[in-house]
């Protein structure tokens, strides 16, 4: 299986609770807003480290970008020599 039921659940609960705790400017209500999350070893290797409302880090991203069966489809496509951004963009749309 690609993700279990209980990933697929933890992280609505996570990007849920992401959207209450950050405000969505008034200006994008209509179109939704998009924040970047990286993961921690990602993080270290930015210059600019300032967390914000757009941007932060979370060790839940790891687990998504580094999710073993999901490796494995890439490799069975063929995809070689992927690399991640080290990050992945919550879109919400109000």
């Amino acid at each position: 299986m690609f993700w279990t039921c209980d990933f697929v659940e933890e992280l609505r609960t996570w990007s849920d609770g992401v959207f209450e705790q950050r405000a969505v400017d008034p200006r994008f209500r209509y179109q939704g807003s998009d924040i970047s999350v990286v993961t921690p070893r990602h993080w270290k290797t930015l210059e600019d480290q300032a967390e914000t409302d757009k941007r932060f880090s979370d060790p839940i991203v790891e687990r998504v970008i580094d999710h073993p069966p999901q490796l494995e489809a890439c490799r069975r496509l063929q995809l070689e020599d992927l690399k991640s951004s080290g990050g992945i963009i919550l879109l919400s749309k109000p």
